[in-house]
Parts: C-alpha cells; structure tokens; sequence
C-alpha cells in the first residue's frame, strides 16, 4: 500500500509541476500579449498621426492648387489689360499720325494761302 501511496503522491508531484508550468506558461503569454497589445496600440497611433498628417497635405495641396489657379486668373487678366493697353496704343499712334498728317495738309494749305495773299500784295 505504501508502493500505492508513492506512487499516487508521484503522480500528483507530476501533475503539480505540469499545473505550475502550464500556470508560467500562461503567464508568459498573459505578458506576451499584453507586449503585442502595446505595440498594436503604438502602431495604430502611429497610424493615426499618419493618416493626420496625410489630410493636413492634402488641404495643404488644395490651399495651394486654389493658389496657383488664382495667379493663373490674375495672368490672364493682366494679359488681357496688355492686350487692350496696346490696342489703346496703337490706336492713339494711328490718330497721332492722322493728327500729324492733318497738321501737314493744314500747313500746307497755309502755305499755299500765304502765297495767294501775297500774290495779291503784289
């Protein structure tokens, strides 16, 4: 009976050690995931901030395509007041050289009306 008794506290030694190796087991991985479950949580911050950071630039490409599309209109506008300054210009050049051209007919027919007078003095 003894034998027996040995044995059984044996068995129960055994199994006592197979219970507390399962216990450290169970500890390391309680540790383990909680690890894991640290890096996920620092991982999805990350990926937060990123995904932040992302929308940030993308106002940031908005704000400045809304730039360049302003510079682009006033470009165009300034083009476009060229455009009619020039005309103006070549516009008033055409009446200066019509002015210019009365102003040597008109000069002329003084000319010829001095002539006539003095013809007459005579």
């Amino acid at each position: 009976m003894n034998t027996r008794i040995e044995q059984a506290v044996n068995v129960m030694d055994k199994n006592t050690q197979r219970a507390e190796n399962g216990k450290n087991l169970a500890t390391k991985a309680t540790i383990t995931f909680g690890e894991i479950f640290d890096s996920l949580h620092a991982t999805l911050t990350q990926i937060g901030l990123i995904a932040n950071s992302a929308q940030e630039m993308s106002k940031s490409n908005a704000d400045v395509t809304d730039a360049i599309e302003a510079i682009a209109a006033i470009s165009e506008e300034t083009t476009a007041s060229t455009e009619e300054v020039t005309a103006t210009t070549e516009e008033q050049n055409a009446a200066i050289q019509q002015v210019n051209a009365l102003a040597e007919n008109l000069s002329q027919i003084a000319d010829n009306l001095n002539q006539s007078v003095a013809f007459f003095r005579l």
